[in-house]
């Protein structure tokens, strides 16, 4: 039996964007948390894997816990967060990020992002790190 995408989902997270004219904030039933955009290196693997051009962005949020949200002005968004890993210990997990009731109708979502993101610092190059990529992206094909 061939595996599906849906059969690797490991965790999935709601949450509301929030971007106000002061700052970025995630808000879910725990936590605000303050999201402070960090530039980062990026780095271009052209032809990567069959015609496939990977992109390899270093940028990051760093996060503050906050108490409120400050700003009078603001747009929001609710979102949704699936993470699939291939096997539990694997470095690598696929994000796929959605934004709920944007699409065709209220019951419809819409994919916002999809990347892979590493548990620590690990080399793009090394064997079974593209290996699990390969195998990630023939199952999103």
């Amino acid at each position: 039996m061939q595996t599906t995408l849906s059969d690797l989902l490991t965790n999935t997270h709601s949450y509301t964007e929030i971007y106000t004219n002061e700052s970025i904030y995630q808000v879910d039933s725990e936590q605000i948390v303050q999201l402070n955009p960090i530039d980062g290196e990026k780095i271009i693997y052209k032809e990567f894997i069959q015609g496939i051009t990977l992109v390899v962005d270093h940028s990051y949020f760093q996060k503050t816990v906050e108490t409120s949200i400050h700003g009078n002005e603001h747009v929001h968004h609710t979102m949704k967060k699936y993470v699939y890993r291939l096997h539990p210990k694997s470095k690598l997990k696929l994000i796929i990020e959605t934004k709920e009731g944007k699409a065709l109708n209220m019951n419809d979502v819409l994919i916002t992002d999809v990347y892979f993101e590493f548990d620590e610092i690990v080399d793009i190059k090394e064997l079974f790190v593209k290996r699990e990529i390969i195998e990630f992206l023939s199952l999103l094909n």
